[in-house]
Order: structure tokens, then C-alpha cells, then sequence
């Protein structure tokens, strides 16, 4: 079930969004299970009946957290056709930004790492999380399509399918150079999908 977002005022629109990004942070780091209600509310700054006047429940909560994470990751202004030129050149450095990003940090995807979680969690919300790479997704083949209407890439171009390899290498490249604690997997997984979209450039 889709959360219902009431008309706000100004000030309960920022008192929300204190609380979600407060509950963003501590879910990555410290995960859903281990966050409790009082780390939220102190860490926004709210009292225990603000937070469940706007979240009446846990679900609702990792429902906002999960489309706010999926919102920034798939940000028209950061993938290369739609916010950046439509250059293969854009998307390489789209992949270094991701690669130079993690490289110090080491950490698993902000999307990744609650949909992870929320998929064992009991909670009912796999067609959100579907719904979130699905975004995600669509925001790269939108970005693809732009390239290939700009000569970057052939006219039979599987834009489709190469989104799916970008969205694919990045997950498991993330996942993995949290595991190893090494940003080699994650560097390895983006040249690979980089090199199936050069090879569907025109010839």
C-alpha cells in the first residue's frame, strides 16, 4: 500500500523531511532492525508524537526513506542524456564519480542496502522496492535513448538492456566492494558495463 502524504504546511514539510533524512542516515548505517524509534527522534530533533504523527508506521517510515534514497540516485541532473551532455564520455565520467565516490568511503548503495534489508524484513513493501530500481532503471534507459538519438550510439542500440547491465554492474560492484572493503569491484563491474555500451556505438 502506497503511503498517503498529506497537504503540509511549510513548517510540517521541513519537520518531515527532518525526519526522513535523519532515519536516511541511520538505517544505511546502522540498518532498519537496529534503528529504533528514539535514535530517529533525537537525531531529527523531534518529539516521539511528531514522528508518529507523520509516520504512523515503521513501513511508512522505510517506505519515505527508500523513495527519498531512489529519488537522489536516480536524479535526471546526474545521468548523462538528461541532466548531463549525451556523450559517452559523460558516462564514463558518471561511473568514475561513483568509483572516485567510494573509493574512501567503501560503503554498500544507499538503495541497494535498504531494499536489501527491507526484502527480508516482513514488511509489505516489494512492489515499492521493485518500483524503486524500476526508476532507476528507466532514468538510465531514458539517458541511453538520448545518447543514441545523438550518434553516441547505434540506431539498433539495446538501450533497454544496457541500462540493465549499468544498473546491474553498479549494484553487485557496490555490494562486493563493501564486502571486500576494496573499491576494485565496483571500478571493474562499471568498465565492463562501459565497454558493452562502446561496443554498441555506431560503427
Amino acid at each position: 500500500m502506497t503511503e498517503v502524504v498529506r497537504r503540509l504546511t511549510a513548517r510540517g514539510a521541513a519537520t518531515r523531511e527532518k525526519i526522513v533524512a535523519a532515519a536516511a542516515q541511520l538505517f544505511y548505517e546502522q540498518g532498519v532492525r537496529n534503528t529504533g524509534n528514539e535514535d530517529i527522534r533525537r537525531e531529527a530533533g523531534v518529539s516521539g508524537s511528531q514522528l508518529n504523527h507523520f509516520f504512523a508506521t515503521r513501513e511508512d517510515l522505510v517506505r519515505a526513506v527508500l523513495a527519498r534514497r531512489t529519488a537522489e540516485a536516480a536524479d535526471p541532473q546526474r545521468i548523462p542524456g538528461l541532466g548531463r551532455p549525451a556523450t559517452r564520455a559523460a558516462l564514463r565520467d558518471w561511473a568514475d564519480e561513483y568509483v572516485d565516490h567510494w573509493r574512501d568511503r567503501l560503503g554498500g548503495c544507499r538503495v541497494g542496502s535498504i531494499a536489501a534489508e527491507t526484502l527480508k524484513s516482513g514488511f509489505a513493501l516489494d512492489e515499492d522496492v521493485a518500483g524503486a530500481f524500476e526508476q532507476w532503471r528507466a532514468a538510465l534507459e531514458a539517458g541511453l535513448v538520448a545518447l543514441r538519438e545523438n550518434g553516441e550510439l547505434a540506431p539498433d542500440a539495446d538501450v533497454g538492456n544496457l541500462a540493465l547491465v549499468l544498473l546491474a554492474s553498479l549494484q553487485g560492484g557496490l555490494f562486493l566492494t563493501q564486502a571486500l572493503r576494496d573499491v576494485a569491484p565496483l571500478e571493474a563491474a562499471l568498465g565492463a558495463a562501459l565497454e558493452a555500451v562502446d561496443r554498441a556505438g555506431p560503427v
